[in-house]
């Protein structure tokens, strides 16, 4: 499930936004253990992930691994961006405001959860 979202600017690195979410995520959810990250995640973003008793693994590519792989839990993170990415509204860059676009994605994201809370139950196969 969805849990946070930061969109930034590009001059902040992704290690200091991550940071930032890490310590937003810390305060509301207390019990947060595990997090997944890219090789773009290092240093700072694995120790303060450790201060804050939540370990953080940063998934990568096997040395010397030419071309496409699966790589472990990274394939949800980009699962759930090709899902929001059928949204009109994130499709393309259109808002000018990090927090019209963080909307516009809790927005997409509580659409896709309605659809399938609302979708008619497909009767078993098996009966």
């Amino acid at each position: 499930n969805l849990l946070a979202v930061q969109i930034s600017g590009g001059a902040i690195s992704e290690t200091a936004a991550g940071i930032d979410l890490l310590n937003e995520l810390s305060e509301q959810f207390p019990d947060l253990r595990q997090v997944w990250c890219d090789q773009g995640f290092r240093r700072g973003f694995v120790e303060r992930a450790a201060q804050l008793g939540i370990t953080a693994t940063v998934i990568s590519r096997a040395p010397g691994t030419v071309g496409f792989r699966v790589l472990p839990r990274r394939w949800v993170v980009e699962r759930f961006f090709a899902w929001i990415s059928r949204a009109r509204r994130l499709a393309r860059d259109f808002e000018r405001l990090a927090s019209a676009a963080v909307a516009m994605v809790e927005i997409a994201y509580t659409r896709m959860m309605l659809r399938r809370l609302t979708r008619p139950a497909q009767p078993s196969p098996h009966i």
